[in-house]
């Protein structure tokens, strides 16, 4: 990845930083500096950039992650090939017996805290898939909850109704149990929650 201007405003996503695959490295000159060729960056760079290593080509990654709700199945899907390029690539089963996964952002408010926001409106997969860096960086946290199926069938078993996170950013939902047979209510479900913070301090803005 390469950063328009000090490694402060890069280590901050304030520069115009941009991902880009190196394709050859020139010979040391008499300083010992060597010329790297690159292609990818949607943006110029100056002799002022900073490059940092982001590892091998196919080490960067875009992932999605949902529910196939006819399998009940949790898949993830990468949206990057292996040359940072929009690629539409087969989803990947992660976990069976997985009915729900729902999230929230944790968005910076500005004073040390954040603010949780339900996935919609500016924040909607489609937002945030096609955001720019200072919009991303402003996710601090995110808030994942899911609804897992036991495998056994119980047809004594009426509706669930699930519940995760908390007013007013609640979700809740009910799984119907027809009767006599047995239908998607009828087994034990139990949902979870957990929180996971997406940049430690270095890498939060620096201001």
């Amino acid at each position: 990845m390469c950063c328009a201007g000090s490694l402060r405003n890069c280590l901050a996503m304030a520069g115009n930083c941009a991902a880009s695959r190196v394709t050859a490295v020139g010979a040391p000159d008499v300083n010992g500096v060597v010329t790297l060729t690159h292609t990818g960056a949607p943006v110029s760079f100056t002799s002022d950039a900073v490059l940092l290593n982001l590892g091998p080509k196919d080490s960067g990654q875009r992932v999605a992650y949902d529910v196939d709700v006819v399998k009940n199945v949790l898949r993830s899907t990468a949206l990057w090939n292996d040359n940072g390029a929009p690629g539409a690539n087969a989803p990947n089963p992660i976990a069976p017996n997985i009915v729900n996964m729902k999230l929230l952002y944790g968005i910076d408010n500005g004073g040390g805290g954040v603010i949780w926001t339900q996935p919609t409106g500016a924040w909607s997969a489609a937002s945030v898939h096609a955001a720019s860096i200072s919009t991303l960086n402003k996710i601090r946290a995110v808030r994942i909850g899911i609804v897992v199926r036991g495998e056994q069938c119980d047809k004594t078993l009426g509706d669930y109704t699930w519940t995760l996170f908390e007013a007013p950013v609640q979700a809740t939902g009910t799984i119907p149990a027809p009767a006599p047979a047995c239908g998607i209510g009828n087994y034990r479900y139990r949902v979870y929650e957990t929180m996971i913070p997406l940049r430690n301090p270095i890498w939060n803005p620096i201001s």
